[in-house]
């Protein structure tokens, strides 16, 4: 009899054992695209999904982007079409999640970039002009101020006489009160795009270096500006990052050229701002990519400060401060 009673004890055992095992979660991955991919927006973004469970089956694959439920996939291949042609520019998160029969789940994240063109605003109308040299540049209306809509890359102020060319760390860090200009990194190659970087002597010189029948703007008319864009006569005056997005009203769309993420960027005004960097006063080089800095022609009362604006592509509104006139800046000429 005994041996007839331990057959039935080892097989409830043995089916004890079998119910206390641990489900197993299941796997799921994103093949492509992969993280941080950038896309122009318009494009069809493919995305395919693997997942798998162990010990028993799946129920569900479903893909959410940023947030929202989009699809629910129950059988490969696990591929979805995302088309982006309505979306606006930013990071996107891309979430898929498998779930098995158990109730157990596993999942995985990723960012994908959409970007889209940038230069002037298609939807608005631009005039134009050009400097000394020759060359053209879009012009705008923003309240009752025409600006250009690129930054300076003139060699020559506006009397014929060259501006000094410096390079070097060093020789710019030995300038005083001459005037001067250099590229980005002094690289002739950032001129078309970013136009050139002048210190203050420059832009402020006699000789003129915007082109006749325009000026450096004062620290007065580029709030005449913010203003007309919707800042606050107080926000204006003050130092600081000032107003809200119209910073973002000034700067160029998408990543082309900025850094992500171009926060608030629409360039609702035609303005076109574009991230330049500056050259600080001991020479070194900064911020392009992340930086739009610009001249004021008005200088402090007291000290040798001088009035420049800030665009920032982590920021909505505008720096206004001072700064030595050592600096190198980019700059925009208002019509007289």
């Amino acid at each position: 009899m005994k041996k007839f009673l331990i057959i039935p004890v080892l097989l409830v055992l043995m089916v004890l054992i079998s119910c206390d095992k641990e489900n197993e979660i299941p796997k799921v991955a994103i093949l492509t695209p992969t993280d941080n991919t950038m896309v122009m927006k318009g494009d069809v973004v493919t995305f395919e999904i693997e997942a798998s469970d162990e010990d028993g089956a799946l129920t569900k694959v479903e893909l959410l982007i940023n947030g929202d439920e989009v699809i629910e996939l129950s059988s490969p291949p696990l591929i979805y079409e995302w088309h982006t042609d309505t979306l606006e520019a930013g990071g996107y998160n891309i979430f898929a999640r498998a779930v098995d029969n158990d109730g157990s789940d596993a999942s995985v994240i990723l960012t994908i970039n959409i970007n889209v063109p940038g230069g002037l605003n298609p939807e608005l109308e631009y005039g134009s002009m050009s400097d000394y040299d020759g060359n053209s540049y879009s012009t705008i209306i923003i309240g009752e101020q025409t600006w250009m809509a690129e930054d300076l890359k003139v060699r020559h102020y506006s009397d014929g006489t060259p501006i000094a060319e410096v390079l070097g760390d060093e020789n710019w860090a030995a300038l005083s009160d001459e005037g001067a200009y250099c590229w980005y990194d002094d690289h002739v190659a950032y001129a078309d795009t970013f136009g050139a970087l002048y210190n203050w002597h420059a832009a402020v010189d006699t000789a003129g270096l915007c082109p006749s029948g325009w000026h450096l703007p004062s620290d007065e008319e580029w709030q005449q500006m913010e203003m007309a864009l919707g800042m606050s006569a107080e926000s204006a005056g003050i130092n600081d990052w000032r107003g809200s997005n119209e910073g973002g009203f000034l700067k160029e769309v998408g990543y082309t050229h900025w850094e992500i993420y171009n926060d608030s960027a629409t360039n609702l005004s035609g303005f076109t701002a574009l991230p330049g960097g500056f050259r600080n006063h001991n020479g070194s080089f900064s911020g392009a990519g992340t930086y739009a800095t610009y001249w004021t022609a008005s200088s402090l009362e007291v000290g040798t400060g001088v009035y420049y604006r800030a665009l920032h592509h982590e920021r909505g509104g505008v720096y206004r401060h001072s700064n030595r006139s050592s600096q190198a800046f980019s700059v925009r000429c208002v019509k007289d």
